[in-house]
């Protein structure tokens, strides 16, 4: 049975490819994803892992190219995510890499402990490699449909369906590991498992959604809630680094569990274990002040929306209230908000309404996997804490923005059946966090211009017609 699960699991990823890596920014960095075991073949969860990443041009012994080191943090379930190319280089230049003259081939090394005892991957090539055009844009279902080089559907089975199909068989697979023996070959111990695709529809952390926060800005929310673990290291905006560990939830419909390792409930402006006291300092912001593990991994790249954006977004943008419902997502109750360009998948409904409660919008796996790509972003109603105890879980969300009330309590966008609003909360309070990252001039103008070529297009169409 043990040989049958595992050789299920390794024929699928062959089926797939073994290439689970997706494109990202114009400068090359690319995103990659693997589960790490430790020595006796037990997944490594929530723990902090070192990296090793080699790039091989012509074969798997070929010259080295490039060669760079990076930490991660394990999932619940082993995985780790690492953004190749934002790694401490070890050798060569990342960005001075001549991707036209490939084959390349790349290795992924590992210290399942955190050390530098690191446990030699396999060399695979890279079937897809970074483009050299500015501003190419590719969605997760297009970059991962890329990468693994498979159509549509697989004998009948679609890439949700086969993405769940993989989950499912890593489950077993490790389960099956667990209940073997040790083996006596060390030199497989922490090696890493062959990569998967990409879970959740992001790269580098950023969902695809444009949200406009005011008459001339948008953002781009989070893969997931905030998260801290006191284990590792980080750095912070001054250069410097201090303990822990900041992450983003793996997923969007995840809420806070019981897991001691993550912290996912934050007083204003302090981690709730290490005392950051920014109480009374007007714009503390934990994106702009710390580096997010799976979030590009430097300070300054993520912030919290202001108590004046949140309610612009809710009530101002074009068409505003039409683009905000309360739903349950995979089990997890919470509220999902709609992008400015939004466009509803076929096989999905959603209904906005003052009459609307946490039931009226159901979504499985499947079916928020259609609402991700197109843009909605789902925020877990995950209650708050107080004095360690969590309260209201699953009845009403409480996300803090960056704007002070006052020197003991700030302004936090709330939800419950009863509605949406924006208060004030004592700072003391443990709330959630969602970070956005800014839309950046180009691509904004890159979003009206398809806009104005899809107008012309409907006009032509209707031209033809008439």
């Amino acid at each position: 049975m043990v040989m049958n699960t595992v050789r299920k699991f390794f024929s699928l990823l062959v089926l797939l490819g073994v290439a689970a890596y997706a494109l990202s920014q114009s400068d090359g960095v690319f995103a990659f994803q693997t589960a790490v075991v430790d020595a006796h073949g037990m997944k490594k969860s929530n723990s902090l892992v070192h990296v090793r990443i080699s790039i091989m041009m012509s074969s798997a012994e070929g010259e080295l190219i490039y060669a760079e080191h990076s930490s991660a943090m394990s999932d619940s379930n082993g995985w780790i995510n690492v953004m190749v190319g934002e790694g401490v280089p070890l050798r060569g230049d990342f960005k001075k890499i001549d991707w036209s003259r490939g084959p390349y081939f790349m290795r992924c090394d590992i210290d399942p402990d955190g050390g530098n005892d690191y446990k030699m991957g396999a060399a695979q090539q890279l079937l897809n490699v970074p483009s050299s055009t500015a501003g190419k844009k590719h969605s997760e279902a297009s970059a991962v449909r890329n990468a693994l080089n498979i159509k549509e559907s697989v004998d009948g089975m679609s890439r949700e369906e086969i993405r769940l199909y993989v989950d499912s068989l890593m489950n077993s697979y490790f389960n099956a590991m667990a209940a073997q023996e040790k083996t006596s070959n060390d030199g497989e111990a922490g090696k890493a498992i062959p990569q998967m695709p990409l879970e959740p529809a992001s790269v580098n952390g950023v969902l695809p959604g444009r949200f406009s926060v005011s008459s001339t800005s948008s953002v781009h929310f989070s893969q997931g809630n905030l998260r801290y673990s006191e284990v590792g290291r980080h750095q912070v905006m001054d250069g410097s680094t201090r303990q822990g560990t900041w992450s983003f939830m793996p997923r969007q419909y995840e809420s806070p569990t019981s897991d001691t390792v993550w912290t996912e409930y934050f007083m204003w402006g302090n981690t709730g274990s290490q005392g950051y006291d920014f109480s009374g300092r007007e714009g503390y912001d934990f994106g702009l002040f710390n580096a997010i593990v799976n979030g590009g991994n430097r300070a300054g790249q993520w912030r919290m929306l202001t108590a004046e954006e949140w309610n612009y977004m809710r009530n101002e943008r074009n068409e505003a209230k039409h683009k905000i419902a309360l739903a349950t997502v995979v089990g997890c109750r919470g509220v999902v908000l709609l992008p400015d360009d939004w466009r509803l998948p076929e096989e999905c409904v959603f209904v906005s309404g003052s009459a609307v409660g946490f039931a009226t919008n159901t979504y499985n796996a499947y079916l928020w996997s259609l609402m991700e790509q197109a843009g909605a972003v789902f925020l877990p109603a995950a209650g708050s804490m107080n004095s360690g105890r969590v309260y209201s879980k699953g009845r009403y969300g409480s996300y803090w923005t960056s704007t002070m009330v006052d020197a003991h309590s700030s302004y936090s966008f709330d939800f419950e059946e009863a509605g949406y609003q924006t208060i004030g909360n004592h700072s003391s309070l443990g709330l959630s966090v969602r970070l956005v990252r800014d839309v950046h001039e180009d691509e904004m103008m890159q979003s009206v211009q398809e806009t104005e070529a899809e107008k012309d297009n409907v006009i032509d169409k209707k031209t033809n017609i008439y």
